[in-house]
């Protein structure tokens, strides 16, 4: 979901787009999974909140579905107000579920299996962890898992080392930044073993974190940061407060 020009303002629009991206980044990658297929006129739905009124519209150039929807001032404040985690992401949920049945009007889209979707994420108590890599590292007899877990307030990319028997180790995350794509895969695209490192690489292989495989070998999650620029976009300290007002319990 977006709320770019919504006209509810740009701080609110940062916000709920950080909020609501877990929702999105948890159904696009179980659509993925399912292979969901389309008419092949588009391979995208955007859901965009606004003060105008509903419409949809098909921008071929990119195929996807763009709904506009209304947010009226009530539901604003409403939403606003709401300081219970499940009764916001059931109105993420909600918008979603308006948004298909307009976008339906215009292309015929696979609500249900969308709508199941929900369920399955609500079964799952809104939670979004989804895999990333594994590997077997014979050398120190450890494997380890990596998976990407998303929040409504950020992303933790979660380090889960085990013995050769499949008994947990150790299990933390070695990095935690704002839950936005560009970020994430910006920064997490790659996997590689050295003879003495796990190291995490970005988009063109430049290294973002090592872990000493001596440490994980016993169970010791100690990343190092091995971008100064990466680190302005990390949970720490300095960035406490812009991590603080993603949430509405703490304000």
């Amino acid at each position: 979901m977006t709320s770019s020009n919504s006209g509810f303002g740009e701080d609110f629009e940062n916000k709920f787009r950080y909020n609501t991206f877990f929702v999105s980044y948890y159904l696009s990658n179980i659509i993925r999974q399912r292979k969901i297929e389309t008419d092949g006129t588009y391979n995208m739905l955007f859901c965009s909140i606004t003060k105008g009124g509903d419409g949809c519209k098909v921008e071929k150039s990119v195929k996807s579905l763009t709904v506009n929807l209304h947010l009226s001032e009530v539901d604003f404040i409403r939403y606003s107000e709401m300081f219970d985690e499940h009764q916001r992401f059931e109105f993420y949920l909600s918008l979603l579920e308006r948004a298909y049945a307009i976008a339906d009007t215009a292309k015929a889209i696979p609500v249900n299996e969308l709508l199941d979707l929900h369920q399955r994420f609500r079964e799952e108590n809104y939670t979004c962890s989804i895999f990333f890599k594994k590997k077997t590292i014979n050398k120190y007899s450890i494997k380890i898992c990596l998976n990407h877990v998303c929040t409504s307030y950020d992303y933790r990319l979660v380090l889960s080392v085990y013995n050769k028997k499949n008994n947990l180790l150790g299990e933390d995350y070695i990095f935690q930044t704002y839950p936005d794509s560009i970020f994430i895969h910006y920064n997490v695209r790659h996997l590689v073993i050295t003879d003495s490192s796990l190291l995490i690489t970005d988009f063109i292989d430049k290294p973002q974190i090592e872990c000493k495989l001596t440490d994980l070998a016993s169970g010791v999650i100690s990343p190092i940061y091995l971008d100064d620029n990466t680190e302005k976009y990390i949970y720490s300290e300095k960035t406490k407060a812009k991590f603080d007002a993603l949430r509405w319990d703490v304000l």
